[in-house]
């Protein structure tokens, strides 16, 4: 808004404002709203309806705008009797200017799915990437890394590589199960978030919790490493996630968190299952680790549309594969682009109001 005010004669002389929202985008599928007091948003989810690896979208501005955009990858799958599944990495960006009459192309990733067998060394699978597509360059959310499986003679397993990575497995005898290494990727214009799984516990030294895995990592920390045989709680937290509800509100992923890592399995009777998104009762979409002996707890998935990581699966019983992670998500919040002028001059009388 620009005021031209008088302060000699007392008297406003112009009054410029861009009013208004911005034109709805509409596409099947997608969520549209109005945010703030002009701004508009539409939130593209992943379709089980459709299924396959994304879920893609599309669009075409109609006028030129200026959007805050989210993009999150597919969380990872928990490991069985193994690490919590990394989440999906996290691209962020503001004041991105999208052109009239210019195709915008978006996916949004699949979750990856818990590992279902025990002591193979076969890890959760990795969540699949989302992207925007803006002119010609493909910004991609790289999905979660898996969360590591107890390998073949009890030996430890690292947590695959991800946007964040899987958290390491328990393991009896070396190797020790590292956590995954993230492989996030960066492009101009966005902040990237993901970080490396936690380590899981080597050896089976009394007391319980003897075995402990780690979790993945999250979009705001590395996953926690696992600790046991009396010395800490079991199995490593998730790492945390990425609160983002100044820019999309509260109604959005896990109460406007993203990117929580899978917290680790416990085994056995003693200490804690793993946290996701860094601790019991935080936010970002992960899932928690199982708990063997006890009272016996099942690993939980990640939140869909928080690209959060499963938790790492138990050793026995019914229900004891490792979470799956929660599917991808992009948001954009958008505006209309103010129009500039590079020079303006106003005249009234014998008094000469420029601007430029």
């Amino acid at each position: 808004k620009l005021h031209i005010y008088d302060d000699i004669s007392n008297e406003t002389k112009l009054i410029i404002q861009n009013t208004g929202s911005p034109i709805e985008i509409i596409v099947f599928g997608a969520t549209s709203s109005i945010i703030g007091d002009v701004d508009r948003m539409i939130e593209f989810p992943y379709s089980t309806i459709i299924g396959g690896a994304f879920t893609p979208y599309s669009f075409t501005p109609t006028e030129n705008l200026v959007c805050d955009i989210l993009v999150v990858g597919g969380g990872g799958g928990g490991g069985k009797f193994g690490g919590g599944g990394g989440a999906g990495a996290i691209l962020f960006g503001t004041n991105i200017n999208l052109s009239a009459n210019s195709l915008v192309s978006i996916k949004v990733g699949k979750g990856g799915l818990g590992a279902t067998v025990n002591d193979n060394g076969t890890n959760g699978i990795n969540g699949e990437n989302s992207s925007i597509t803006i002119g010609l360059t493909e910004n991609i959310a790289v999905g979660g890394g898996g969360g590591g499986t107890r390998g073949f003679n009890a030996i430890g397993t690292t947590g695959n590589a991800g946007g964040s990575g899987g958290g390491g497995s328990h393991g009896n005898s070396s190797p020790q199960g590292l956590g995954g290494a993230t492989n996030k990727q960066t492009f101009i214009g966005f902040s990237s978030f993901g970080n490396a799984g936690g380590i899981g516990k080597l050896g089976t030294d009394a007391p319980e919790p003897s075995h402990a895995s780690a979790g993945g990592g999250g979009a705001g920390s590395i996953g926690g490493n696992a600790s046991g045989s009396g010395s800490g709680t079991g199995g490593g937290n998730g790492g945390t996630g990425k609160e983002f509800i100044s820019y999309f509100g509260a109604g959005v992923g896990n109460s406007g968190w993203f990117g929580g890592g899978g917290g680790g399995n416990t085994y056995a009777g003693a200490g804690t299952r793993g946290f996701g998104n860094g601790g019991d009762g935080l936010l970002g979409g992960g899932g928690n680790g199982g708990f063997d002996g006890g009272t016996e707890l099942s690993a939980n998935d990640g939140i869909p549309n928080t690209g959060g990581g499963g938790g790492g699966g138990k050793y026995d019983d019914s229900d004891s594969n490792g979470g799956t992670g929660g599917t991808g998500y992009v948001i954009i919040r958008y505006r209309k682009k103010s129009s500039t002028s590079s020079s303006l001059e106003l005249v009234n009388g014998v008094i000469n109001y420029s601007v430029g």
